[in-house]
Parts: C-alpha cells; sequence; structure tokens
C-alpha cells in the first residue's frame, strides 16, 4: 500500500517545515506532492525545498498556480497535483489524499495503511445530493452553479454581491453540462488511484473547465461531483479522513495546546486547522505517530466527528462562556490561558488618554488589527473608542468575560492568526487580567508614557484621567501617594519589576526597537513616536506641582 499526499498549501516556509517534519512522512511508502501558491516568491520555493527534512520523499509542482479564495484556481492547482502524482514513473501510489498546509496527520502511516486494506478500494469524499439535503449552513448553495461569477469576492465584494444580485432579479439558470449530477463537500480526499485519474482526465474536457471556471467555490463540488460520474455509489464512503469543525457562523475550530484528548477521540487520520502557536499539540501529535496504535477500534467510526464540538457550541450560545475551550484542559485561577503559547502586549500608562490615543493609531495605520483598549475595565468593556464593535468583540460581553476572563483573554490572544494582540490594562486597578499578565511569561507588558518624567508629570496625569464618581478611592489613593516615598497606584507593574516578582516581560515602549521582530511591537513603537507627550502631560515637574495643588476631589475627570 502506497499513499500519495498531495499538499496544496501558501503558509510561510517556516511554518510548513514544522508540518513536514511529521514522522508519518518519513516513510517509503509515503510520497508527498506539493504546490506552493504561486504567489509565494521562488526564493521561498527554494527555501521550502531546502527546508524538507532528510528521508522524506517528496515531489513539487512546478507549474504552480496562483490559488484565491472560491476560485477555479484551488481546482487546477490540485488538478495538477493529482496529474504529478499520477505521472510519477518511481512512485505508484495506491490512493492520494489531499491535504491544506494547516493540516497534520494524528495517526501513524500503519493505522491508516490497515484502515484503507480493510476498506479495500473505498473513496474517501463527501458527496452530498443538495436537492436531499442541505450542506452550507448559510448563504450560496445552488446558487454558486447556477450564476456566473467572473469576479473574486473577497477582492471585488461589493460589485461581487452587486451581480449576484442582479442575476437574482433577472432569473439566471445556467445549464448544467450533461450527465453532471452536482454534489457537495469538503475539499480534503482520500481517492483510489483509478478515481484519481477518472476524475483527472475528466478535468480536462473543456465544457467542464469552462462550467467550474465560470462557478463559486468550486473546490467543494467540482471534484465531489465527478467522482460520482466515474466512480458507484456503494463504493463512496460519503465522508473525508480529516477532521474539521465549523461553528454556526462558518467560523472553524482552531486546535491549540490542550486539545490533544479531544483530538485523538476523533475517528479520524488527519486534522486541520492545527495552530501555528501549538508547539505542544504537535510534539504530543508527533510523539503519537511515532508509535503503533494498539487500539484500532475506531475504525468503525471512522468519519463521523464525536458530538463534544457540537455539545459546546450549544453550551457556548446559552451560557457566557468562550468559543476557545472544546476539548481543553483547564486549571481553574488561569484557565484555557495555560495551554496558551502566543505571545502578546499589554499597554499601561499613567495617562488613561495617552494609552487608548496610541491604541487609536495604531487601529488607524493598519486595519483589522487587534489593538484593544481597556476591555478589562471593571465598569464597562469598550474594544475600541471609536467603533462600537472591534473584530467581532462589544460591550454587550461583559457578563462573558466577567464568567470567564481567562476564556476571555485566550480568545482575545488569538483574535489574528498572524499579528499578536495588544490591549491596554489599568495598573491602578485591580483586576483577574492585571494579576494574570504579570505572571505569564507569553505577555510583553509595555509602559507607554514618554520618557524621563517625574512622579508628579504621572500623577497629576493620572488624576486628570480618573473619574470621581466612580474611582473615588483610586482617586484619593493616588493624591495621597504623591507626596510620600510610596508608590502610586499606577506602579504595580513597575514596582513588580522592581521587586523582581513577576514571570512577564516588562519593558518601556520607548526603548524598544524601531526594528523589533514582532510586527506589532514595530507598530507601536512607530505609532509612540508620532505622539505629542504635552497633550497628556505637564512639561515639568514644576508645573505638575502647581497642577496637582489645583486638583481637588471633584475635578477629576475620565
Amino acid at each position: 500500500m502506497k499513499l500519495a499526499v498531495l499538499l496544496l498549501c501558501h503558509e510561510d516556509v517556516v511554518d510548513l517545515a514544522a508540518r513536514l517534519a511529521s514522522p508519518f512522512f518519513a516513510n517509503d511508502d509515503v510520497k508527498i506532492y506539493v504546490h506552493y501558491d504561486a504567489r509565494r516568491t521562488m526564493r521561498e520555493v527554494d527555501a521550502l525545498k531546502a527546508a524538507v527534512p532528510p528521508g522524506v520523499r517528496h515531489e513539487f509542482v512546478e507549474d504552480r498556480v496562483a490559488c484565491g479564495w472560491g476560485d477555479f484556481t484551488l481546482v487546477e492547482a490540485t488538478h495538477r497535483l493529482i496529474r504529478l502524482a499520477l505521472a510519477d514513473p518511481s512512485f505508484a501510489p495506491d490512493y492520494l489524499a489531499l491535504i491544506s498546509g494547516s493540516c497534520v496527520p494524528i495517526r501513524p502511516w500503519s493505522s491508516l495503511r490497515e484502515f484503507l486494506q480493510r476498506r479495500n478500494g473505498l473513496d474517501f469524499i463527501q458527496a452530498v445530493d443538495i436537492r436531499q439535503r442541505k450542506w452550507v449552513k448559510g448563504g450560496l448553495e445552488h446558487e454558486r452553479f447556477k450564476y456566473y461569477f467572473p469576479l473574486n469576492f473577497k477582492r471585488h465584494r461589493a460589485w461581487f454581491d452587486r451581480l449576484t444580485n442582479l442575476q437574482r432579479w433577472l432569473h439566471v439558470q445556467r445549464r448544467v453540462p450533461d450527465g453532471l449530477n452536482i454534489r457537495f463537500g469538503s475539499q480534503w480526499f482520500c481517492l483510489t488511484r483509478d478515481t484519481a485519474a477518472a476524475v483527472s482526465t475528466r478535468l480536462t474536457e473543456p465544457v467542464l473547465r469552462k462550467f467550474f471556471a465560470q462557478s463559486w467555490i468550486p473546490d467543494e463540488f467540482a471534484i465531489q461531483s465527478l467522482v460520482v460520474q466515474v466512480q458507484k455509489p456503494e463504493r463512496i464512503a460519503g465522508h473525508t479522513l480529516t477532521y474539521y469543525e465549523f461553528d454556526d457562523q462558518g467560523r472553524p475550530l482552531v486546535l491549540e495546546n490542550g486539545h490533544y484528548e479531544h483530538l485523538l477521540d476523533q475517528p479520524f487520520f488527519f486534522a486541520r486547522k492545527v495552530s501555528t502557536h501549538a508547539a505542544l499539540l504537535r510534539q504530543q501529535i508527533d510523539n503519537h505517530l511515532r508509535e503503533p496504535e494498539l487500539d484500532l477500534s475506531y475504525f468503525s467510526r471512522a468519519g463521523s466527528p464525536t458530538s463534544h464540538y457540537q455539545r459546546f457550541l450549544v453550551q457556548a450560545l446559552s451560557l457566557p462562556a468562550t468559543r476557545a475551550l472544546v476539548g481543553a484542559s483547564r486549571e481553574k485561577w488561569s484557565g484555557v490561558m495555560q495551554v496558551n503559547q502566543r505571545r502578546y502586549c499589554v499597554i499601561h500608562g499613567a495617562s488613561r488618554r495617552f494609552a487608548l490615543e496610541l491604541m487609536r493609531r495604531v487601529r488607524s495605520v493598519s486595519s483589522g488589527h487587534p489593538a484593544l483598549d481597556f476591555v478589562f475595565d471593571p465598569l464597562r468593556l469598550v474594544p475600541a473608542a471609536e467603533s462600537p464593535t472591534w473584530l467581532g468583540l462589544q460591550s454587550g460581553m461583559r457578563q462573558r468575560r466577567d464568567h470567564d476572563p481567562g476564556g476571555f483573554l485566550y480568545e482575545l490572544v488569538n483574535l489574528d492568526a498572524e499579528r499578536s494582540t495588544a490591549l491596554c490594562i489599568d495598573a491602578a486597578t485591580e483586576s483577574w487580567a492585571r494579576d494574570f499578565v504579570l505572571w505569564d511569561p507569553n505577555a510583553t507588558v509595555l509602559c507607554c508614557e514618554p520618557l524621563g518624567l517625574g512622579k508628579y508629570q504621572r500623577a497629576e496625569a493620572a488624576l486628570r484621567d480618573i473619574c470621581v464618581h466612580e474611582e473615588g478611592a483610586l482617586y484619593e489613593a493616588t493624591l495621597r501617594a504623591v507626596p510620600q516615598p510610596a508608590w502610586l497606584p499606577q506602579d504595580f507593574f513597575d514596582q513588580a519589576a522592581r521587586e523582581r516578582k513577576h514571570g512577564c516581560q516588562i519593558v518601556r515602549l520607548g526603548e524598544v526597537p524601531v526594528d523589533a521582530p514582532d510586527p506589532t511591537l514595530r507598530e507601536l513603537r512607530a505609532a509612540w513616536s508620532t505622539m505629542n507627550a504635552g497633550d497628556y502631560f505637564a512639561e515639568s515637574e514644576d508645573q505638575a506641582r502647581s497642577r496637582f495643588h489645583d486638583l481637588g476631589p471633584r475635578q477629576g475627570m475620565r
């Protein structure tokens, strides 16, 4: 039994190199064929080729396709992988399995080989007849092949919607090629050599190519429909061998550290999407792949995920819980954050207004950046002052945040797959978040104040930002601390740094290099350098003392 693994990928070289290092691929009976998106440079292609570990049989598609989500290009790239594997004179695969750059094998090759041998030539692919059962959870379904789609959904969203609505109004009805019964399903498959060869031949037909090329998201019905044409129904398993989950809004479950037990409960051989930051999970999976499995009873349930995730979704809709918790082990105080390995930035400073303006500037120059205001303020939840919602966060999530602050922080840290999250925390206000980040080794705590400020300058700025009616005790504590040889309430992180009572990294933003390796740190540093300290702080200690003595309990303001 030989397996051709078709890898359809576009991720960074470092991430893909980690995937290719899986023990699953270090086997003479497995060969991996790689299609690296043509949007990646030849230098990156060469780097990926050089990163393939010794002992991993591999070959790259040279005539690459620039892939776009929802386009026929994904089908074409898959077709080129199939042709490359079938035409390889050095390797004659019995099966061809398509996976993505975010997929990982979760079972040893010995288990998959045994499974395929027992199934005696079945094809593993979803092929749902949408005339009998709805497959798309929301949005277009029949319209995907009835209308014309010449525009890319992501690049031309407004015109895409206008054209779709126009065709709906005109009752456009494209003709499906003769003999083609449309079937829907996940694009990931594991097909026999004969079925893959028959599908590949059909995909060369001009009529079919034109039909699929004018459709939307054909990777979810082109190959699926052709498999039904070339294979007997009883030889189609009706499911894939790749585990994935989506919620009711179409967002995928991202597998993180802490999901190992949940993952091995699933009767599948591959899984997606595994976070690039889940180093512990990947190590646990690799260790599992190195030893033969003794219990193969899950074979009888192959393709049917457990109900854990669906039960969790029901709970998440009815309780103030976070989506990230399914399958993850938790410790009472830190919650799911105990399995987090992603870095994130915490902004603090005596002047809240200064910190808020810094966040606003980062958001203004970098659309969709996970730069958040004081989202752990005990009295309110405002993710971005200029917008009622930001990246799906809104004020109505306070109950959810307070019920499970660890889970809420975990979701914030994972808002963006590429960029690390930055959020403001008020060092003067006691909160779970303030105490947790102090000891979290993944947190970089950054004081955003201008360099060289005196105690009176900082205290006077802090007092101007405190709302006396809501925070009278904090106002009084700040007033009392200024003339005394004592720390200000706003010095919580600075005091911890001086006394070396912390597990996080504590630095001043003004001392961060302008070419810091973390993009978020660079953007914070660049925005900070454009700010005028005089708008928030007194120009000198003497001026601050004068202002300070003029401040009374009634003059505090946010």
